[in-house]
């Protein structure tokens, strides 16, 4: 592959990241999370979390032999086709072929290590493993070190996305041999670790051509608020719609799954109490609580096929939870994000889970995946609207200037500029920016 074909096809991805969330930085209305760097930041982890879920699922699904198998690929290979459109656009054919011809091989090879693993072909499974551990890497590698004029290195580039490509390997091996704890826990290492590469490259780019993204920082502490906002929201959505749909198949995970979903809230719950107390940490636990319940006895309730305690959790989901919550946010913004406008997202949030379980069950697996996808997306935009409403009412803990004071080592070579904490940290963080707002809520307050 050609040197300057290589750096004409990644100028193209640097032009069509920034716009794919939000396209004009300077539209008005745009809160102190947002700046053309920290919207490429925040591009690049959702494409790449989402890339990480559906490369997981098309080894998963293949080696299941799963009627949603082909599906699953398509997905997976829908980003890269939607890549190869847009610099297609820009670049032309030439440029946009050989940009589709690195990621081709590897969800090639995702699909292909399932079904080596389901025929029992250790031959073939140790080729895949190879494509996918050594060779891919090697060669996005390179690729990324020209392209970024040495701002990333090929050598750090490589290692990263070797520990990425091993997350997808042993999430995969855990799952079919029955291991869910394992499986699911390591799914959530590899899913932090898309963030930390989306920030990493956004960065090598951004220094690169400052120009480009108007100078402003990839990393600041109103960024960093969005990411971690994006991150937990993100999972939470792949866990609580996979909490319903393993109810509704009485699957061997289901319980595990339901845990992962508790977790977080769980781990949010510590965070509250180690900074306002007991009650504090009851008030909002109890809030987060009906809703995972809820999500549980909806796909028990689809699976036992009980009309009156589906339509039950589903009111409790699409109006109660999403009622409460506004309220919730409204009264820790200080009206910065209105009750009415977080109630009427979070109803769509909650509509996109039933719509997602609903189209699986009916065997409608494109509705299904197109509905998840499109959910995912909502995902980030809430985490921007929240995370946003925060940072206005505190511009000076959450400037879109100042740099963090501390920049631990991510793996992505030298000291990059963010804060990979752990969750409960982040949400602590998260909690600390809201203020006194969460002793002000009560749940009397919307009944």
């Amino acid at each position: 592959m050609k040197i300057k074909r290589i750096f004409a096809v990644l100028m193209a991805m640097m032009l069509l990241v920034p716009s794919l969330a939000f396209a004009d930085s300077n539209e008005s209305g745009k809160t102190p999370v947002q700046s053309p760097a920290a919207d490429l930041r925040a591009d690049f982890g959702e494409l790449l979390a989402a890339h990480y879920e559906y490369q997981i699922l098309t080894a998963i699904k293949k080696y299941q032999d799963a009627p949603d198998a082909d599906v699953a690929q398509e997905m997976l290979e829908k980003n890269a086709g939607q890549m190869k459109a847009a610099i297609k656009s820009i670049y032309g054919q030439e440029g946009a072929d050989q940009f589709a011809e690195i990621f081709a091989s590897q969800y090639e090879d995702s699909a292909s290590l399932g079904t080596a693993m389901m025929n029992d072909d250790k031959e073939m499974t140790d080729q895949a493993k190879q494509a996918l551990t050594q060779d891919f890497p090697k060669e996005l590698g390179t690729f990324l070190e020209t392209a970024t004029e040495g701002n990333l290195p090929a050598e750090t580039a490589e290692k990263v996305l070797m520990a990425h490509e091993q997350d997808v390997i042993d999430v995969t091996s855990h799952y079919i041999n029955g291991d869910y704890e394992k499986a699911y826990d390591r799914f959530d290492e590899g899913y932090k670790r898309m963030y930390e590469i989306g920030t990493a490259l956004s960065q090598a780019i951004v220094k690169q051509m400052p120009e480009k993204f108007n100078n402003t920082k990839v990393v600041t502490p109103a960024s960093d608020l969005r990411v971690t906002f994006n991150q937990l929201l993100g999972v939470h959505y792949s866990y609580q719609t996979l909490t319903s749909l393993k109810q509704t198949q009485g699957a061997d995970d289901a319980d595990v799954v339901t845990e992962k979903l508790e977790e977080n809230a769980m781990d949010m719950k510590a965070a509250i109490k180690s900074i306002y107390g007991q009650e504090g940490a009851d008030q909002f636990a109890e809030i987060f609580a009906s809703q995972y319940e809820d999500s549980a006895n909806l796909g028990m309730a689809m699976m036992n096929e009980d009309t009156d305690q589906t339509e039950q959790a589903k009111q409790s989901l699409t109006q109660d939870f999403p009622k409460e919550l506004g309220a919730f946010l409204e009264t820790a913004t200080e009206g910065n994000l209105p009750a009415e406008t977080a109630e009427k997202v979070l109803m769509a949030h909650e509509q996109d889970v039933i719509d997602v379980v609903n189209a699986y069950m009916n065997e409608d697996y494109e509705t299904a995946y197109m509905t998840y996808d499109e959910g995912f997306k909502r995902m980030s935009t809430i985490g921007t609207a929240v995370s946003g409403a925060i940072a206005t009412q505190m511009p000076d803990k959450f400037s879109s200037e100042m740099m963090p004071e501390s920049m631990p080592d991510t793996g992505m070579g030298g000291t990059a500029d963010q804060q990979s904490l752990s969750t409960w940290a982040w949400v602590s963080f998260i909690i600390l920016a809201a203020g006194g707002g969460f002793y002000l809520y009560r749940k009397n307050s919307v009944q």
